[in-house]
């Protein structure tokens, strides 16, 4: 987990990195881009919040089919 959030890191700032490099050049954006939500950090404490959620539904799951 922890390499694939390093590799999120990298490739957000890679895509911040072209995004400036457009408006530099005046590239105009295309409307209905996904890059936007792209280029937000992936927060680590987000991630790790998002695992324990899923758990414990998964643990009430299992307790409500026994």
């Amino acid at each position: 987990m922890h390499i694939g959030l390093l590799a999120e890191h990298e490739l957000t700032r890679v895509l911040q990195m072209l995004d400036a490099i457009q408006d530099k050049m005046g590239i105009a954006n295309h409307e209905n881009s996904d890059l936007a939500d792209l280029e937000m950090e992936t927060k680590p404490e987000d991630v790790l919040a998002e695992i324990t959620r899923l758990q414990q539904r998964a643990l009430r799951g299992k307790k409500l089919a026994s």
